[in-house]
């Protein structure tokens, strides 16, 4: 595999991410339209246990003068990656 797509454009390729770990192909269920740090909050809190590793790109933002995460990826369980994502 070659392993530069996963970060193709500059974000992470959550499936080649999860197929790099795996070496199976993911399923993936998408629910758009919700509030990302909140979605963030809630699974940290409720499922931290769970959680085996997280991997996330950052991103400056100019509003705020920081940076902060723009796609975060957790591993949950032995076969889960949850992704979620502000763009």
């Amino acid at each position: 595999m070659d392993i530069s797509k996963l970060f193709e454009d500059a974000y992470l390729n959550s499936k080649l991410l999860y197929f790099s770990r795996y070496s199976m192909i993911p399923n993936e269920i998408y629910v758009g339209k919700i509030d990302e740090v909140k979605a963030k909050e809630w699974l940290i809190q409720n499922y931290s246990k769970n959680i085996t590793d997280c991997n996330y790109n950052k991103g400056y933002n100019s509003k705020s003068k920081k940076f902060e995460i723009e796609d975060a990826c957790f591993f949950l369980f032995d076969d889960l990656l949850v992704t979620i994502s502000v763009i």
